[in-house]
């Protein structure tokens, strides 16, 4: 089977997909465009985001990380959607979190990640708090805008997704302490 991937930067993403291939236990072959594949960084660079515009962050080929305006890349990504059907991805999934305008139509089931997230998330934790970590801190608004409708209380941050693993099992360990803690405590 062949499976389409998107990424809103530049293709390939050999930090998500590594991941991926495990699920399939070598039964699918992924194909993979980008937002941005092809461009150089001086043309990525006129996508940079205007006021108003949906911002997206994502990753370069060479592993840096760039923001940009959605509206950039939405024709390119069609037109990724169609070359992927074209090499016959049976659905094709997109490699981005961010909302997506209704105009990309593809003839394959499209998967984005967001609507599996806003599905998910209100039936874990409408009545809580969560938090909500954006690449860019030009995020922080747009994001903190769509969880307060989903959830109670919601707190927006920003930081690198490079820099993200490290902070969790930094957290993870922190809280293996304070739950060793508690425990003797009581």
């Amino acid at each position: 089977m062949k499976i389409g991937a998107i990424t809103v930067g530049q293709s390939p993403r050999t930090d998500v997909t590594e991941d991926i291939m495990d699920i399939f236990n070598g039964k699918a072959e992924v194909l993979e465009k980008g937002g941005l594949d092809g461009l150089t960084s001086e043309q990525i660079e006129k996508f940079s985001p205007k006021e108003g515009d949906y911002v997206l962050v994502s990753r370069l080929n060479d592993g840096t990380s760039v923001t940009f305006g959605e509206r950039h890349v939405i024709p390119r990504i069609q037109h990724a959607i169609e070359e992927l059907e074209e090499q016959g991805a049976a659905f094709i999934m997109m490699f981005c979190t961010g909302k997506f305008p209704d105009t990309l139509k593809a003839k394959v089931p499209l998967i984005y990640p967001c609507e599996i997230l806003d599905r998910t998330v209100p039936l874990l934790t409408a009545a809580s708090s969560i938090l909500v970590v954006t690449p860019s801190p030009l995020q922080i608004a747009q994001s903190k805008k769509k969880w307060s409708g989903i959830v109670k209380k919601v707190k927006v941050v920003s930081g690198s997704p490079y820099g993200v693993q490290n902070a969790v099992q930094s957290m993870a360990w922190r809280s293996a302490i304070i739950f060793f803690w508690i425990s003797k405590s009581l």
